[in-house]
């Protein structure tokens, strides 16, 4: 028998129209770009059968509720076009966004709490197909200095049974390769100061459960806090308090830009949005860096806290 190559994998994600429905992704159209992927076939509760017997021993359990689940990397980059949904985008409307297009200039991602939309992904591992209808998740974008940029994703959704089926054929036409995070591609201003920035990350922070009621099998997003951490080289308090602005917690904006080239580049922007947690301090190089906690504070208007503008 011959062994199953992990390498040998096909990702495939298309949205669906109605929840839970299986939208039939398709290699030629629906195929992502991905790494280190991780795959929980079947996830779930039990209820153990604790009934009393003349002897020590296990009684086994019943599966109150299935889903399956699935971690993995998307690099960072754009569609090549201004004005063009990367190819990932269902992955990031899966996850509690909405994409606002504006031709020839460019898509607007921002977070949403009605009408969230779902997907079906497939995911083949060298023949054994894994089909996950009704998925949402959560998605976390990192950037981190001399290295790749990428959102991670991770995702759940309802349990189908796995079948033995070839691995698709799929299309990569249309995938940007990115740049790195470095002073000729990337600058970053947090709460009005440029800085030296080594890392970033933003966790959507979305709540994502699944419910299993009499009637009702579904993955749900019940909530979003928004937060996350910077790491900078420190700055004079007269440049920059940012002890003190903590303290206050004081809203501020963010304005992080990735990429030189239309058609590839990211911001990440909050707009009066941006509360520092407690800093501390690190040693990189010698130099002193400052690490800062993030929260995302969305105002009185909602589904604002923060923005990813590709253009």
């Amino acid at each position: 028998m011959a062994s199953k190559k992990f390498r040998k994998l096909a990702l495939l994600a298309k949205m669906e129209t109605v929840y839970a429905t299986d939208s039939v992704p398709t290699g030629a159209a629906n195929a992502m770009v991905v790494h280190d992927v991780e795959v929980t076939p079947l996830d779930g509760e039990e209820v153990e059968r604790n009934n009393v017997q003349p002897y020590f021993g296990n009684m086994g359990a019943i599966e109150a509720t299935s889903y399956a689940r699935l971690r993995f990397n998307v690099e960072m980059a754009g569609s090549g076009t201004a004005g063009v949904a990367p190819k990932y985008s269902p992955l990031l409307r899966a996850c509690a966004t909405s994409l606002t297009v504006v031709a020839d200039t460019s898509v607007t991602v921002l977070p949403i709490t009605e009408a969230l939309e779902s997907a079906s992904l497939y995911c083949n591992i060298d023949g054994i197909n894994h089909i996950m209808p009704g998925v949402r998740g959560n998605c976390k974008p990192v950037l981190d200095a001399k290295g790749k940029p990428v959102f991670q994703f991770e995702f759940m959704g309802l349990f189908v049974p796995l079948t033995d089926t070839p691995l698709p054929a799929v299309t990569l036409t249309g995938w940007v390769k990115p740049v790195a995070v470095n002073k000729a591609n990337t600058t970053c201003t947090v709460h009005g100061v440029a800085v030296a920035m080594s890392h970033y990350d933003l966790d959507f922070g979305n709540q994502v459960v699944k419910r299993d009621l009499t009637g009702v099998d579904t993955v749900e997003i019940v909530d979003r806090k928004s937060a996350g951490s910077l790491v900078f080289e420190n700055t004079a308090i007269a440049t920059k308090n940012w002890v003190g602005t903590a303290k206050d917690k004081t809203l501020g904006n963010l304005a992080l830009v990735h990429g030189t080239t239309a058609g590839n580049i990211i911001t990440f922007n909050a707009t009066g949005t941006l509360e520092l947690g407690k800093p501390t301090y690190s040693n990189q190089d010698g130099i002193q860096m400052i690490n800062v906690p993030t929260r995302y504070v969305p105002t009185s208007a909602g589904n604002d806290e923060w923005s990813i503008v590709f253009t």
